[in-house]
């Protein structure tokens, strides 16, 4: 679900929601007359679904914004300006992308025709995601085994100072085949791990860093990354 301020919205865009939500004659109200009216609409969704859940929370104008009201059984219209993206690509590509310090988010695709052509030429045989990880200190290199129908993978790299490349390969029991390589994506380097202990006696510095890796209530989340650090900080100070 997601968050929408509805005062940044365009008049293109409020008129596509008004007229989702049936408001008559919304192609003739201006952009304050179009949010006035929307406005009306989410302060009552909201007021009733509060009087339905007892949850004090600031959810105002969500529901409405990001649900569809109309016939579920009929195809979505889109959103002034936006495309629909293909369910395929004509090309056999693969890319990766930092998530965090842990890991990384890749995602590729195979032409069909590619798939035609192996399936006729090979017949039997498995793809994979080779991952190359090149450290500093440390370097790995292994496979994980997808199927034909998967096009995205999040995967899980050490903490090094380096830099990843992850490869798209087909495998047949005689041979393998590379289709597709990302480019090298530098693994991010965590100061913490080599230098802990100074950043604990500046409260101000220290609370800058741990603020992104808390909820709400306070509670880290759960991270390998912040479990090292802590657990290296935990040895520092019992020395």
């Amino acid at each position: 679900m997601v968050l929408i301020k509805i005062d940044s919205l365009s008049q293109n865009e409020l008129e596509y929601i008004a007229q989702q939500e049936g408001i008559k004659d919304f192609d003739t109200l201006s952009r304050e007359e179009l949010i006035d009216e929307l406005k009306e609409i989410y302060d009552d969704d909201y007021s009733e679904s509060l009087s339905v859940t007892g949850e004090n929370v600031n959810k105002r104008y969500v529901a409405g914004l990001s649900a569809y009201r109309g016939d579920v059984n009929e195809e979505l219209p889109s959103l002034p300006g936006v495309e629909k993206l293909p369910e395929l690509y004509p090309e056999t590509a693969i890319h990766v992308l930092n998530k965090n310090a842990s890991w990384l988010y890749c995602y590729w695709s195979i032409a069909p025709g590619d798939l035609e052509s192996y399936d006729l030429k090979f017949g039997s045989y498995e793809l994979y995601l080779n991952v190359n990880v090149t450290g500093k200190d440390k370097s790995e290199k292994y496979d994980i085994l997808i199927g034909r129908d998967d096009v995205e993978w999040n995967i899980s790299v050490p903490l090094v100072n380096g830099e990843c490349r992850v490869s798209l390969v087909l495998q047949t029991k005689e041979k393998r085949y590379l289709l597709a390589m990302s480019e090298s994506v530098p693994l991010v380097y965590c100061y913490w791990l080599n230098n802990p202990i100074d950043k604990i006696y500046d409260e101000a510095l220290f609370r800058h860093y741990v603020a992104p890796l808390t909820n709400r209530d306070g509670y880290i989340i759960p991270s390998d990354i912040v479990e090292e650090i802590v657990d290296k900080v935990k040895n520092e100070v019992e020395k």
